[in-house]
This record gives structure tokens, sequence and C-alpha cells, in this order.
């Protein structure tokens, strides 16, 4: 009788598990088609149910059931799992319905994070054609670029992203360049899978990628108060306070151009004569790239074969970012416009509904109006972030079949477009963690890697609690207390001007100097206590008058050597770091830690050495290497009290190598104690 009760109750359960399976249900945006999900940790999968039911998660032949909570989210576990693949994820609920993902590899997950040396393109790179092409022979490399939105406050309901990419030419094209190559490289040291999360967005400062916890734990409550200040500045608000000179010039555009709007009155509607004379164009393309560089307006038009099982239905239509503005219409209708009140509207993915009713079988047209002021202007997203979509369904919009008209350019003797002041709204604290991390830590990482300081150079003394504070707060978020953290030192940089050189004598001439750069460096330098941070020097790679140098190669191979040292086990050497000051009479010898098999000078004698009395006034050294020592020395320093090295916004041409060709950081002694 037992055993018939305890087999009755078995079956009571089944049935109430099978009752509340999900009719309606998701899986947050970062798991996609061809994603890579971190090896040797717990499988974790997250998305959207009714609230108290569940769904059925199996991958790699290892199932479990998860039910949402009051919030509507579902998290599963699976055990770890060892490198290899491919597999095909599956979540099911009621009636057999299922999404499933395809393509999914086991392997190494590392996010890569900060401004613009981070969020710089392979494209833009060093010898960026010959790494495009190589990329066709990686299909274990995989990337995900999160879209680059900044929000005032955590309520968004998932990260916003177009899904995993199985590395390729024109995919890693556009692909952060440190990314890529650091990917690339760590997956040929590995042979595994390896895929990067790119969370990035240029000119921007540390604060906007901490929460408002993190700033308050960092020290900073002046910073951590602006945090939650702007959602009472509501977005709409920020619509009606541009400025004024901002929105004359706007409306100027529009009111002198109204014979070039006439003509082109018709271009929305879903058939136009002549369309047949437009030009044909790939998808995406830029202004610049279509040798359209001034102010102006252009259309776009495809059409797009809708099968039967999706007509009716409603969809999404995604265009990626477009700069600037856009007004887009779907079978001769308006289906969205973003631009007008937008702070930064080349930022905002496009993303709007198309109702099922405007949906027939067969062919549909889309037209895109492209309204640029400046830059370079039209499609700036990856391939796959152009698509008609709906759930699992996709219907590319990718290369050709796009035609495309100029409504009307400006000439060369135009006045600019004035800056608004809240063109930088993602600068604000927390605007982008709010916008592009939080959420973003559902998903186990490896560990992450970091490209910023930039934007902080003016405030150092702030860094110092800042990026600590971030170090520490997202290994928190990612319940990960030493997860990796690599980070590249900043380069060098004497003015961003790209156009200019610096004079023949110009080192020559130069003296020791204070430098806001230097003191960001030696916070960076200060993050190397913690456990399981590696950083990159850069200097040497730096380019003295542009912020932006395009050797992203050495900087990956300095990140990967820093992964494979301190996450993989490997022994290499690491860039060479002061360890103690020893003063010899007239003379000082800085001992080096990293320089066991001794030290070397590249290009001749060493530079960018010098030395102080009591008073500080600092003179250039006469620098010897004796093993992993340097001994330092100058006649107009009889009684030598503190040392430098590379203490300078641009010291580029600083000299001093380990053994391992790996550049020495720069350093002071007369650091004042806080």
């Amino acid at each position: 009788m037992k055993k018939i009760l305890i087999f009755a109750g078995f079956l009571l359960a089944v049935s109430i598990q099978a009752a509340e399976l999900a009719e309606v249900f998701t899986l947050h945006n970062v798991y996609s088609d061809h994603m890579v999900l971190q090896r040797e940790r717990d499988i974790v999968i997250t998305g959207t149910a009714e609230p108290g039911r569940s769904v059925r998660v199996t991958l790699a032949g290892k199932s479990t059931t998860a039910a949402a909570g009051e919030n509507g989210i579902w998290r599963a576990v699976l055990p770890p799992m060892k490198a290899g693949g491919p597999h095909t994820l599956t979540v099911s609920g009621k009636d057999g319905h299922a999404l499933t993902v395809k393509d999914v590899l086991i392997g190494e997950v590392w996010l890569c994070s900060g401004q613009s040396n981070m969020a710089f393109i392979l494209k833009d790179a060093a010898n960026s054609d010959a790494e495009q092409q190589t990329a066709r022979n990686r299909p274990q490399l995989r990337m995900l670029d999160i879209s680059r939105i900044h929000s005032f406050v955590k309520t968004k309901p998932d990260i916003q992203t177009n899904g995993w990419m199985v590395a390729a030419p024109v995919a890693a094209k556009w692909f952060s360049a440190i990314g890529y190559l650091f990917a690339r490289d760590l997956q040929q040291e590995l042979q595994i899978p390896v895929g990067i999360i790119n969370a990035s967005m240029g000119g921007t400062p540390i604060e906007t990628w901490m929460s408002h916890k993190a700033l308050l734990l960092a020290g900073t409550k002046d910073i951590a108060a602006v945090s939650l200040r702007y959602p009472s500045l509501h977005y709409a608000k920020l619509q009606q306070i541009r400025a004024p000179k901002q929105v004359a010039w706007e409306h100027a555009f529009f009111r002198n151009h109204t014979k070039e709007f006439e003509a082109a009155k018709d271009f929305h509607k879903e058939k136009i004569s002549g369309e047949n004379l437009w030009k044909d164009t790939k998808m995406p393309v830029r202004f610049d790239e279509l040798r359209i560089y001034r102010p102006a307006i252009v259309w776009f038009r495809r059409q797009i074969d809708v099968p039967e099982e999706l007509a009716g239905k409603d969809m999404i239509l995604h265009l990626g970012t477009i700069d600037d503005w856009d007004e887009t219409y779907f079978n001769g209708r308006p289906v969205g416009a973003t631009g007008y009140g937008y702070a930064r509207p080349w930022w905002v993915p496009r993303a709007y509904k198309i109702p099922g009713y405007e949906i027939k079988p067969g062919l549909n047209t889309i037209a895109v109006r492209v309204i640029n002021f400046a830059d370079k202007g039209g499609f700036h997203g990856w391939p796959n972030h152009l698509y008609l979509g709906r759930g699992p369904h996709r219907l590319p919009l990718s290369g050709k079949g796009w035609k495309m008209k100029v409504e009307f350019q400006l000439s060369q003797k135009f006045t600019p477009r004035p800056r608004s002041p809240y063109d930088t709204t993602p600068h604000y604290p927390s605007a982008l963690y709010n916008g592009m991390i939080h959420g973003l830590q559902r998903f186990p990482i490896r560990g992450v890697i970091w490209y910023q300081g930039e934007g902080n150079t003016s405030r150092a003394e702030r860094y110092a609690k800042l990026f600590p504070g971030l170090i520490k707060s997202w290994r928190a978020e990612w319940n990960d207390p030493e997860m990796p953290f690599i980070f590249a030192q900043l380069s060098s940089l004497e003015k961003h001007a790209p156009k200019l050189k610096l004079p023949a004598d110009f080192y020559e001439k130069l003296q020791p100097r204070e430098s806001n750069w230097a003191r960001v460096r030696e916070i960076q330098s200060d993050a190397l206590k913690f456990p399981k941070t590696g950083m990159a020097v850069t200097t040497d790679v730096g380019n003295p008058v542009d912020i932006h140098p395009t050797d992203k190669q050495t900087v990956a191979k300095r990140m990967v050597n820093e992964a494979m040292r301190i996450v993989y086990g490997k022994k290499c050497s690491a860039s060479p770091q002061f360890e103690k000051m020893i003063i010899e009479g007239n003379k000082i010898r800085i001992r080096f830690k990293n320089a066991e098999n001794g030290l070397t000078a590249k290009g001749g004698k060493l530079r960018r050495f010098a030395i102080a009395g009591a008073d500080k006034v600092y003179h250039w050294a006469d620098a010897v290497i004796e093993g992993s020592t340097v001994l330092l020395s100058s006649p107009a320093v009889p009684s030598p009290v503190h040392a430098r090295y590379a203490w300078d916004n641009n010291p580029i041409d600083a000299n001093l190598y380990n053994k391992e060709g790996l550049p020495a950081a720069g350093f002071r002694t007369d650091r004042m104690k806080k």
C-alpha cells in the first residue's frame, strides 16, 4: 500500500508540474544562436514567463526545470561542462512549444569594456584588411555587441543586443579591435572556443560604468547623488531644454529646403516611379562610404519577402544605429522615427514595431529617410543588426537588395550644427551601467578586459577611489570575488591633433614636468595589489598626437599575456614595476620586480629617468642598467632624494624593458601620502 501511495504521489507531482508549464516565455537577449557559454562553471540560462509557471531547459543531454518568480524571471542552472560543442539549447513549455538556440559552444567568455580605445573598431586598426580576412578562419571565435544605450534608472527589462556573431570579415570589421584581437590570440593559445562581449562607448568617464551603490561604496557620495538626481530630469524634459541655437539651426535646416522636400515627398510610398534609376547599395552603409560627407538627407528602400506563416503577425523592424535621425516607413506607412528631442540619437538602436495588419505575404516595402547633420552619417550597426523579426524568426536585411537616392546635400559652405549640452548624457554617473551592464551579470564570464581612463585624467584624485571601486563592484555583481580583471594602462599623448606633427626637436628640448596622465597610470598600477589583476603597459605603442593609436595588436597581445599568466597558469613575465629605491651617496638605485632575467634599453641609452633633491626640482638622470636594477645620477643633483621614470603625459620614448620584451611602467618615489 505504501508503494502505491508513493507512486500515486509521483504521478500527482508530474501532473502538477505539467499543468504549471508556461504558455508564454522568452529567453533573455544575451542568449542566441552561436553563443559561447563559460566552461567549468554553472551554466546559467534565464528568461521570462508568467509568474509561477515553469520551463524545461535542455543542453547537451542535461535538463532542468525553472519556475518564474513574481517578477516574471526564471533562472535555470545546469552543471558545469567542459569546452566543446556545437550543442543545441532548448527551452520548452506547455503543449510542446519550444525555443531553440543552435550552434552553442562551451569555452571561455570575456567581457571587454571601457571608452573609445576599447570601442575602436578593427576597421580602423593597423593592418586592418589582413586582420579582417583572417577572421573567416576562426569559426570557434564568437562576438556579442551590447547596444550603446544609456539610462538614468535600472528599469529596462533586458540588455539590448542583436545576438552573437561567428567571426567573419564583415562581423570583425565593425567590432572592438582589442576585443576581437584579444579573443583571437586567446583562442590560439587555448585551442578552445572563445566568446567576447563588447560593452564600450567612446568618451566616457568611469563614473558612468558604475552603479549608484558602487559609487557610494567607493566613497564618492557626491557623484552617487548625481546618479540618482537625473530620474527627476525626466528624459522627455530633455527634449524641451536643448540649446536654443541648436534648435534654431535644425529649424532653418528644414525650412530652407522645402523645394527638395517637395521633390522627395513620395519616396516613402510602397511603389514609386523611377526607382529603377536609384543607386544600388549594400547594408549597413555609412555616408562616407558613399562619398557623402556633408550634412545631407538620403533615402534607402528595399523589398522583403515575408513567408505566409509570418504574414499578419506583429513583427519588429531592427535597423541598428543610424547617424543622426531617421524616418522609417513600411508599405508606405510611418512605423517609427528617432531624432528630434533625443540627446544622442546616433546611439539609439532602431527597433520599430510593425503591426500584423501591415504585413502581407510576399513582397513588402521598407523605406528609410536618413537625416545626417555631421560626421559620417548612415547605418552604423553590424549586418546582424538589420532584420525583420518575430521571436526566433529573423528575416535578414543586410547585404544587397537596397537602393538609395540623395534627397539633398549641403554645400561645403554651411554653418555647422551647434552642439547641445545634453549630447553628453551617457557621461552622467551610472548612465551606461544602467543601460549596458545591469542585467549582463546573469551571464557567467571568465573575466574582464578594460581600457579606460582618458576621460578621468582631469580628476585623477577621484580615480584613485573609482577604479578600485569598479573592480570590486563588478566582482561582487558577478559573485566572483577574484574574477580576473585585466586593464590597459593609459598610452602616450601630447595633444589630440591627428593632422599635426610634433617638432623634430621636441624630445630634445623636453624637460621633466608634472602630468595628470601619469597620475592616472600610477592609480592603475596600484590596482595590481588586488588578486587576479593584470596590466598591459602601452606607453610605447601610443601616438603623441592621436588619442586613438592604431596598434591594437600589441595591446591585445599584452592583455593575453596577462590572462595566460594570472588565469591559465602559463609561466610568463609581466611588465617591470618599481619595487624599491636605495640611495647610494650621490646616486639612486631603483630595483624592479618582474625583471628576474635582467633589463634592457631599446634603442640605445636609457631615457626618461629623472632625479631630484629635497627641493623636488627634477633633472634628467644618467641611467645605467645593472641586473634587475637601474643606477641613476646627475651632476645637477649632488644629494638625490627622489626619482621618476616615464612621468609625463607623453613618455613614448621611454625605453626600459625586461628581457622578455615588456616595457617598464612609469613611477615616482615622491608620492604624497594620502
